[in-house]
């Protein structure tokens, strides 16, 4: 049986990095689906499964932890990574407790990025299937 690709969402108010990320991860065999606005990125993490969400930290209008803790908020499952220029401890701690799975310094590394993305389907996939 083929694995189905993990369908991925990509939150960064930067179109440039969105495209960029998203070519990356469609060569890889993701799904992917960007948003370049806070108010788009909840819309589609309320209303789409995602099996993951890369999520930029310094957005115009919330930041990336505000926007995590709103999704958290409404029970919104779905491992998140962020991935972003921020890169204090304390940009890591404060993701981290408002639900982030993993933090990645931009420039990503693409081997890190894959890797950050198998680990969180990874955990997606099992949470799904021990309910």
């Amino acid at each position: 049986m083929t694995p189905v690709p993990a369908n991925v969402l990509i939150v960064d108010d930067d179109l440039d990095t969105c495209v960029v990320t998203s070519m990356l991860l469609r060569r890889e065999g993701y799904r992917v689906t960007y948003a370049t606005s806070v108010r788009e990125a909840l819309d589609l993490a309320f209303d789409g499964t995602f099996d993951v969400i890369l999520l930029d930290n310094w957005m115009p209008e919330m930041s990336g932890v505000e926007v995590c803790r709103e999704l958290r908020s409404h029970e919104v499952k779905t491992p998140i990574i962020f991935q972003s220029a921020a890169a204090y401890s304390t940009d890591k701690e404060e993701a981290e407790s408002a639900g982030a799975q993993d933090y990645l310094v931009k420039p990503v590394d693409h081997q890190d990025l894959l890797t950050a993305l198998r680990t969180a389907t990874n955990l997606s996939y099992s949470a799904s299937t021990s309910n």
